[in-house]
C-alpha cells in the first residue's frame, strides 16, 4: 500500500510474489538492526566438551533463533568473548547472553517494530513494484528515520548496563 499498490492481507494475495520472497530476509534484518525490547531473550550456554582450536578455553553454540548477541555476562562483569559462526568462544565454562531472537509472529511485536518492518518491506519492494528510484529512496529514508526513533524508545525502556569493575574506571574515579 505504501508503494501505491493495494494492501495485502497474506502473502498468497501478493500477485507479484515479492512480499513472500522477501519477508524472512526483511524481518530478520529489521530485528537485527534494532534492540527491540519485545524480541529479547536470555540464555545460559553450557560449554561444549571440545575446546576451540586455540585462544579460548571454551565454546558454546549460539541459540539457533539468535539474530544478534546484545550482551555477554551479568552483573557488570563482561567476560572476553568472540563469536565465530554459530559458536561463542570464551574462557568461561558457562556463557550467559542476552540476545535478539527471530520472532516470527508479528502479533507479539510492539507497534514501532511493526511499523519499522512495514517501512523496511516498502523500501525493499518500492523499486520492483514501481520502477521508481525516488520512491525507493523515500521509503529507505523513512525506514532509517524510524529506526533512529526506535533506538531512543528502546533506550528508555532498557536500563543501562553497569560499566563493570575495571582498573581504568577505578583509576579515573580516584580509587
Amino acid at each position: 500500500m505504501l508503494c501505491g499498490h493495494g494492501s495485502i492481507a497474506s502473502f498468497e494475495e501478493d500477485s507479484t510474489g515479492i512480499a513472500g520472497n522477501m519477508w524472512d530476509m526483511v524481518r530478520q534484518a529489521t530485528l537485527r538492526l534494532g534492540v527491540w525490547s519485545r524480541v529479547r531473550k536470555r540464555a545460559a550456554l553450557p560449554a561444549l566438551p571440545d575446546a576451540p582450536g586455540w585462544g579460548w578455553n571454551y565454546q558454546a553454540i549460539v541459540p539457533p533463533d539468535c539474530l544478534r548477541v546484545l550482551s555477554v555476562g551479568e552483573g557488570g562483569e563482561v567476560p572476553d568473548f568472540e563469536i565465530e559462526g554459530d559458536r561463542i568462544l570464551s574462557n568461561e565454562a558457562e556463557i550467559k547472553i542476552r540476545y535478539v531472537y527471530d520472532a516470527t509472529n508479528p502479533a507479539t511485536w510492539d507497534a514501532v517494530l511493526i511499523e519499522a518492518t512495514t517501512m523496511h518491506m516498502a523500501a525493499v519492494m518500492a523499486y520492483p513494484l514501481t520502477g521508481s528510484k525516488t520512491l525507493k529512496d523515500a521509503m529507505q529514508a523513512n525506514f532509517a528515520a524510524l529506526l533512529e526513533a526506535a533506538r531512543g524508545i528502546n533506550a528508555i525502556e532498557a536500563p543501562t548496563d553497569p560499566i563493570g569493575d575495571s582498573p581504568l574506571f577505578r583509576a579515573r574515579a580516584g580509587y
